[in-house]
């Protein structure tokens, strides 16, 4: 996996992956081509967001915390 400054796996017997942005943690789950990434806090951030692949989701959590 390439890495990201805003994306980082998650050690669990669950695949996801953890991001940050926002101001909240996000859970990403997917493979490539299909990745959703949900706000922990809906309360605070409700967005989904849904890219092809994670790097266009690190982008679109980066552009979300400006």
């Amino acid at each position: 996996m390439k890495n990201f400054h805003n994306i980082e796996k998650t050690a669990s017997h669950h695949i996801f992956y953890t991001g940050y942005g926002a101001g909240t943690v996000w859970k990403i789950y997917g493979k490539t081509g299909c990745w959703t990434a949900y706000p922990n806090d809906r309360e605070q951030c409700n967005i989904v967001i849904c890219e092809p692949t994670l790097e266009k989701v690190s982008l679109r959590l980066q552009e979300i915390a400006a």
